[in-house]
């Protein structure tokens, strides 16, 4: 039961304590985190527990209770209870013998056990309290946790593969760490973890600023995706924005078809906020470019379509049908494996919104033939 889950971590995380309960509960309301974005209680906040503790900022009195806590350590007791913060994931006591300088491992960990900061769960070992986890892993010097993520990714830790890349990526910043994190990100979303996905390429913005700009308008490009699918639209138009605005500063070089790629983005994130004149703006000037250049052709249908689609929002549905028709019908003259990307041509929704069944139903069936072979599901819903 969902709400007995729920119970349960919230138990987790306040010990049971009435003050402690009362003060994670009033930083959960002041933090925006307890209800949806209309402000009603949600039922998907039950299923997304764990992160919103992730997001929590605690109370300057919940902070000093942990402080509390944390200063009352062993040594020994410190060490582990830092490997353990900084694991989104549970570790295995052979693990922490891996990275452990402790010597009488097993006495810390029933120490930490008896004390209700750690909790076994089979062979697994956690912190029990998430809250108190983000608290200590926000505060270890950023070396510390370097050396122990770098100490988490090797090979004789035995962790999944998952959360090697995961450690790997937060380890040393160079090469091989940037790679972890390419390949983590995708690791997320073919899981269909998009948060995390997005978290994996934030992190990368922010530890690769020096990158050369080509990969950092890829990585915009993917956060906003991420951030458009998941709502986050002032974020995504705040992230695009700034890059543009430093690839026109500097008077950077960037290939035509992803910086146009990057300002889509922006105007969609933009229609989505009903910001109609800026979007229409982005998409009409991004077209205009694209026109001038031959290896953006599929581009400037999805930019056509954009505008499509902008015309329907404003009830022009009459406009919407013909730009999505003539769009259609250019498609066709394009190969298939060039077409995937080609999944924002909405006449056959058009269609379903008049009520126009035979003309829906002929068109999204086009679609599914058209794009079931995509590893991404979710266009054909």
């Amino acid at each position: 039961d969902r709400k007995v889950q729920a119970c349960e971590q919230f138990y987790q995380n306040t010990e049971g304590l009435p003050e402690t309960a009362v003060q994670l509960l009033q930083s959960l309301i002041e933090n925006g985190l307890l209800f949806d974005k209309a402000g009603r209680w949600s039922e998907d906040l039950i299923d997304a527990l764990d992160k919103t503790f992730d997001k929590l900022q605690v109370s300057e009195s919940l902070e000093h209770e942990f402080e509390k806590t944390y200063n009352a350590f062993t040594p020994a007791e410190e060490d582990v209870i830092n490997w353990l913060s900084v694991c989104p994931h549970p570790l295995t006591t052979a693990q922490l013998v891996c990275v452990s300088s402790s010597q009488n491992l097993d006495d810390t960990l029933t120490g930490l056990i008896k004390k209700n900061c750690v909790r076994r769960d089979g062979q697994n070992l956690l912190i029990r309290n998430t809250v108190f986890q983000n608290f200590i892993k926000a505060n270890l010097p950023n070396t510390d946790a370097t050396k122990r993520h770098a100490a988490l990714a090797a090979q004789a830790v035995g962790l999944p593969k998952k959360w090697g890349l995961y450690h790997l990526s937060l380890g040393p910043r160079n090469a091989l760490s940037l790679k972890a994190a390419l390949k983590l990100a995708e690791l997320h979303e073919a899981e269909g973890d998009r948060e995390a996905a997005l978290q994996t390429y934030q992190q990368l913005i922010a530890d690769y600023p020096k990158a050369p700009v080509e990969e950092r308008v890829e990585w915009v490009i993917a956060a906003t995706t991420l951030m458009i699918w998941l709502d986050q639209f002032e974020e995504a138009v705040t992230l695009a924005s700034a890059l543009e605005e430093d690839i026109h500063k500097n008077k950077l070089s960037v290939d035509a078809e992803k910086f146009l790629t990057l300002i889509e983005k922006k105007g969609l994130a933009l229609l989505h906020q009903q910001h109609f004149d800026q979007a229409r703006a982005y998409f009409e000037n991004s077209l205009k470019l694209a026109k001038k250049y031959d290896n953006c052709k599929v581009l400037q249908l999805r930019l056509e379509n954009d505008l499509a689609e902008l015309e329907f929002v404003l009830g022009h549905s009459a406009e919407a049908i013909q730009i999505f028709k003539q769009t259609r019908e250019v498609a066709r003259q394009i190969p298939k494996d060039k077409r995937a990307v080609l999944t924002n041509n909405d006449l056959g929704h058009v269609f379903l919104s008049l009520k126009k069944y035979n003309e829906s139903s002929q068109y999204l069936k086009e679609d599914i033939e058209e794009f079931e072979h995509l590893k991404n599901r979710e266009p054909l819903a």
